[in-house]
């Protein structure tokens, strides 16, 4: 346990030290803030709320249920494990750490920042897209690149928290196309059971 209590610690400590890069990336949006791109990043940031990609993996459902069911199944699994690592480092978010620096524009969830849960979905999204409907990922790529610099523009994560958010979104579509798709191979195994049972006397 004083391992674990150890571990935990140091990586704590590794996490909440802000690079350089973090500071100098951050402090740079905030000097290119002006109205225009306030609201756009506001607007831009929506895309990455939990509603947002909901409804849109119940709109999915219609058109291409696996696809559906593959977000809904990966978003589930990118917010479980969003929800392990936050609690975890508690890392928080720059407005608070550098708040003579660094302002907020929107009002966040929760006071931690690492990593990026708004990017996180973001990237879940195109990485399902991606994999069923590559001709036109780029768009939900160009899209989930916004909402990571969106975060970063409005104060609320550094830009380290956006790179582990892809990673974290990329890790969560890879659980959950493997759920999936040993769901459905068990479903359509049995189900084909079922009729060979039935036609047979």
């Amino acid at each position: 346990m004083k391992l674990f209590d150890r571990l935990k610690f140091y990586l704590q400590k590794s996490v909440t030290f802000v690079s350089p890069i973090d500071l100098f990336v951050s402090r740079i949006f905030v000097k290119t803030r002006n109205k225009v791109l306030n609201h756009f990043f506001r607007i831009i940031s929506i895309l990455g709320d939990w509603w947002c990609w909901t409804v849109f993996s119940l709109i999915i459902l219609f058109f291409n249920t696996r696809l559906g069911i593959l977000i809904i199944v990966s978003q589930t699994f990118q917010v479980a494990l969003q929800r392990l690592v936050k609690l975890t480092f508690l890392r928080k978010r720059p407005y608070i750490k550098h708040r003579l620096t660094i302002s907020r524009l929107i009002v966040p969830p929760d006071k931690f920042s690492f990593p990026s849960g708004h990017t996180a979905g973001a990237f879940v999204i195109f990485f399902c897209i991606n994999s069923y409907l590559p001709s036109i990922s780029w768009i939900f790529l160009i899209l989930a690149i916004l909402v990571g610099i969106s975060r970063i523009y409005l104060g609320v994560h550094y830009f380290t928290d956006v790179l582990f958010g892809i990673l974290l979104g990329f890790i969560a579509f890879e659980i959950g196309k493997i759920v999936v798709d040993y769901i459905l191979n068990f479903l359509k195994i049995n189900y084909f059971s079922i009729i060979l049972d039935l036609k047979l006397p």
